[in-house]
């Protein structure tokens, strides 16, 4: 809504041609987009379970491996705590302002955990990887829901569960090569969560168009101002 010169103007979609509505948008835009959310999701999801076999860390940090369970547990413990916050704040900001925010604080902790000397180190920086990671996994959902209509949603929605939380069972077959492997040192199981966060940070920011509607209108009403 805007007002100007004591007149009030409501900004809303222009029907069915409006191409800053995203579901307007193609559907072969659509699916791309939902597909780049997915892969998002599906690398969070992936760090949950990369490191399950990475018992070489025990050995280093002289632990038990039910002690070094814990990366697991807490990185979980971590998305459920971030989860409470996450939604919010795409409503707020929009969905790729968080993106792009979380991904890069999400690639700070998961660089703290590669580089952790001891194991209440490691602990700490995957809870935090944890609680920003749940971002994606909270909101691409919204992503979703913002470009797809009822009907659509349902077709939308398995693109999105059947890529995004494949993830868990990647990681783990990711995982299980690296550390039991010997050709990698267990570390590399952080790493290569690092590298993939970072080039799917550069897809969003490149080429991930905002989809949270009441944002976009937004924008509309300020070149009304």
């Amino acid at each position: 809504m805007s007002v100007r010169d004591g007149t009030i103007f409501v900004v809303t979609w222009q029907g069915e041609d409006d191409k800053l509505n995203p579901r307007n948008w193609s559907v072969v835009k659509r699916i791309v987009v939902t597909f780049e959310v997915s892969l998002i999701s599906a690398a969070v999801v992936i760090a949950s379970s990369i490191d399950a076999t990475a018992l070489q860390a025990a050995e280093e940090f002289g632990v038990s491996h039910v002690v070094e369970s814990l990366a697991k547990g807490l990185y979980l413990v971590g998305i459920g705590v971030g989860s409470l916050y996450a939604g919010p704040f795409s409503e707020t900001f929009g969905r790729n302002t968080v993106y792009i925010g979380s991904l890069i604080v999400f690639m700070v902790w998961i660089l703290g955990a590669a580089l952790a000397p001891n194991i209440g180190a490691q602990l700490v920086f995957r809870f935090l990887a944890g609680c920003c990671g749940s971002t994606p996994i909270v909101c691409c959902g919204g992503s979703v829901a913002d470009m797809w209509n009822c009907l659509d949603k349902t077709w939308g929605f398995p693109i999105y569960t059947s890529v995004g939380f494949a993830g868990s069972v990647l990681g783990a077959v990711i995982g299980a090569y690296i550390a039991p492997s010997g050709v990698l040192d267990w570390r590399w199981v952080e790493w290569i969560i690092l590298i993939l966060a970072g080039v799917l940070w550069v897809l969003v920011l490149l080429t991930m168009p905002e989809t949270y509607g009441p944002l976009l209108l937004h924008w509309r009403a300020s070149q009304y101002r």
